[in-house]
């Protein structure tokens, strides 16, 4: 059985940098150490809600390797090379492009060619029994096996079940612990963060064809397709699905790449210009807020703000009080027409 969003995958190109940039956002951050054989570290940011923010990066991002996530390093070290001097790392949080460029277009050159949000996990509780049940409705998963060495000595594993399509529908990987999960997702104060962030609200997701998509997600999910809404903020349609406590959004990627940008730094047509997946996700908060993007400059390129799972009420920035719409009718079963936190600008 799946148990909604496990964590969330920022790549950056430095880690050190990432975890300082992300403190400085007000976010409790733990080292996690090592993937042995697989030459990356991370660095987690836990929540209340049981979600977590994984940050990781390569340990010799220069050196071309054989892992899944390298493609998205080596899309967008390709763009950089030649470009001179670096700026402060302290503030990009990685080598980008002299100074001859300001922040925000360095931060749409890296959204546009890979960096920032790259993947998000399910939880599952029966990774064989999910896996052969969605083999059963055309939903195919290779299963494979995680481990990793923590800073105090610590083994952990676990086993993850990884999209077998390549260039088929953006899914999330599937992950089930072998060691507790406690040991892999710390607790206590580590998931108390001076920034007021609780969990995972939603995850937006780029993809090719909404109706391939949506059919594929309502076999991962168990739920029958929604309807799709007309989101004026993106001028396309899309699809809310439920996923236990977050929500899972999926837009057309070409409405986002040809979107009239919302923002001055074009964020989200470069983020739509770069590929099917996961392009965005919505935090939740206490006290709530809504509407808050948090600067791309320090989150590595990920596109992240501040919202409100249905049926809350939310403060903007400004203090005034912002209903938010009625929870989604979805779920085992159940169709309908939902509406959820949006990680779109207004």
């Amino acid at each position: 059985m799946l148990f909604g969003v496990d964590h969330l995958v920022i790549l950056a190109r430095d880690l050190g940098d990432s975890l300082v940039a992300y403190e400085r956002l007000g976010f409790t951050v733990t080292p996690g150490g090592e993937h042995p054989g697989q030459g990356t570290h991370n660095a987690l940011i836990p929540f209340a809600d049981g979600a977590y923010i994984e940050l990781i990066a390569f340990r010799d991002p220069d050196r071309p390797q054989p892992h899944r996530w390298w493609p998205h390093l080596s899309r967008y070290q390709e763009v950089f090379d030649g470009f001179g001097d670096t700026p402060n790392p302290a503030r990009t949080g990685s080598a980008l492009p002299g100074p001859s460029r300001d922040a925000g277009e360095l931060s749409e050159t890296y959204l546009a060619t890979g960096g920032g949000l790259i993947d998000f996990a399910l939880r599952s509780d029966d990774l064989a029994g999910d896996v052969a049940a969605l083999a059963a409705r055309g939903l195919l998963f290779d299963v494979v096996d995680g481990h990793r060495l923590r800073p105090d000595g610590q083994s952990i594993a676990w086993r993850m079940a990884l999209p077998a399509a390549e260039g088929g529908v953006p899914v999330p990987f599937l992950i089930q612990d072998v060691t507790p999960r406690s040991l892999r997702v710390p607790d206590g104060r580590a998931r108390e963060h001076a920034n007021g962030a609780i969990g995972v609200a939603s995850v937006s997701i780029a993809v090719d064809d909404l109706g391939t998509a949506g059919d594929a997600y309502a076999v991962l999910l168990g739920s029958r397709l929604p309807t799709p809404t007309d989101d004026a903020r993106v001028g396309a349609a899309s699809l809310t699905f439920s996923c236990a406590a977050a929500s899972l959004i999926l837009v057309e990627r070409a409405a986002l790449a040809d979107r009239s940008p919302a923002c001055s730094t074009s964020l989200l047509a470069a983020v739509g210009g770069r590929g099917p997946g996961a392009i965005a996700a919505a935090l939740e908060s206490h006290p709530p807020v809504s509407g808050h993007w948090l600067d791309v400059r320090d989150t590595q390129g990920a596109l992240l703000c501040y919202a409100v799972r249905p049926g809350g009420q939310a403060e903007d920035p400004g203090g005034a009080a912002m209903p938010t719409p009625p929870p989604p009718v979805l779920g085992e079963g159940a169709g309908g027409e939902g509406r959820a936190p949006r990680c779109l600008p207004p």
